[in-house]
């Protein structure tokens, strides 16, 4: 089976973005993704006050996104079905709270 993995990000969704893997109609594969942090706060020493400050004045682009990928014999206008079979989601996560977003 084909894997995906999750070194192949981008962060648009662009016609002009060069695929990173083509598949086939009714082909199964699998697809890793990554958080919308880049997988940059999967420790202790990553998700302290500090740390995430610094990160955000730095800036990063955030929610990236698998891809592109390219189905076999699609046409532009197609209509395209993808079944879920399986999901696994990592061991840790966060929810972003920003105060200043909810005055």
């Amino acid at each position: 089976m084909q894997r995906i993995t999750r070194d192949k990000i981008t962060h648009v969704f662009d016609r002009r973005v060069p695929p990173v893997a083509h598949v086939r109609s009714g082909e199964t594969f699998m697809v890793e993704t990554e958080d919308s942090r880049e997988g940059r706060t999967r420790t202790p020493e990553t998700t302290t006050p500090e740390f995430l400050l610094a990160m955000r004045k730095r800036g990063y682009l955030g929610n990236p996104v698998t891809g592109p990928i390219y189905v076999e014999g699609a046409e532009p206008g197609d209509t395209l079905a993808v079944h879920i079979q399986a999901q696994e989601c990592d061991t840790l996560g966060y929810q972003g709270y920003w105060p200043f977003l909810f005055h």
